[in-house]
Order: structure tokens, then C-alpha cells, then sequence
């Protein structure tokens, strides 16, 4: 998943979550510091005790159960990024999104930002069109490559 490259990148402590060995497998092999298999762990839990400062930035797309767990376990001043909430989707059961904010869709779909205190919740943080969104790959390309100190990133 690209974005646990970009943060190793970054030089995060990346905490990545799935469901099912393989995956772990795939996650480990991107970098991930600790991987969570949400069908083997309670996700909230495993966040509760093993980071009890919270976490400092948060990259969403599950939405329901996944997006409740980020939340009661954002840093004091973290920031979460919604980018989808696939879990809350119409094809979905409806037992996946039981306990997730309503708000998960207005956040993401209005792409309204929330502040908590001082924690800050975007959502939908995707460009609205493609010429932006090609624009902004290669502005973060170039901004990748600039750290690391390289002429240019795949």
C-alpha cells in the first residue's frame, strides 16, 4: 500500500491494519512496524495498550469499527485522515459499520475538516480532478525525492 511506503519514508513508526495472514505477509514486506489482523486482534485494543500516548496521524478508509478505533485512539494533537469508508458502503452488511460516527460520510464527501480539541479530522483529502491530482503526484514525487536526496521517485 503506498501509503505505508510513503510514511516509512518519512521515517514513521507505521502501524498498518488488514485482515487475513497474507496481507500481514504483504504489509511486513512494505515496512510496517506492527501489523494488526483485525480478524486475529481487537484493533482498539491492541492501540489502547501497545501506544497508550495515541497515535499521531492516522490514514483512514474503513470507516465503521476501524474509524471508531482511530479515533478513541488519536494522539491529544493527532490528525486523521479520512479517505474513505468502505466498511459504511450500501454492499456492505450492515453489522461491518455498527458503532462507526454517522458522520463518517458527510466528513468524507463534503471533505470537511473537524477539529477535536486539538486533534484535527480531515475529510476526503483527495483532489476533486484529475489535472489536480496528476499536478499533486508529481509536486509529492519531487517532494519525496527531495528528502531522500535522490533525482526522482517511481
Amino acid at each position: 500500500h503506498f501509503a505505508v511506503q510513503l510514511a516509512k519514508m518519512a521515517g514513521c513508526h507505521v502501524i498498518a491494519t488488514c485482515g487475513g495472514e497474507q496481507k500481514v505477509e504483504v504489509l511486513k514486506g512494505l515496512g510496517a512496524d506492527r501489523v494488526i489482523d483485525h480478524t486475529q486482534e481487537c484493533v482498539a485494543e491492541v492501540l489502547h495498550d501497545e501506544y497508550p500516548s495515541g497515535i499521531d496521524l492516522i490514514y483512514e478508509g474503513v470507516g465503521g469499527d476501524m474509524l471508531k478505533a482511530a479515533l478513541d485512539n488519536l494522539a491529544e494533537e493527532g490528525r486523521l485522515l479520512l479517505v474513505g469508508y468502505i466498511s459504511e458502503y450500501p454492499h456492505e452488511s450492515a453489522s461491518r459499520g455498527r458503532g462507526a460516527p454517522t458522520e463518517a460520510a458527510q466528513w468524507f464527501w463534503k471533505g470537511e475538516s473537524k477539529v477535536r480539541g486539538r486533534q484535527s479530522i480531515y475529510g476526503n483529502v483527495w483532489p476533486k480532478d484529475r489535472q489536480t491530482s496528476t499536478g499533486a503526484a508529481k509536486r509529492s514525487r519531487a517532494q519525496i525525492a527531495d528528502i531522500n536526496g535522490c533525482d526522482e521517485v517511481l
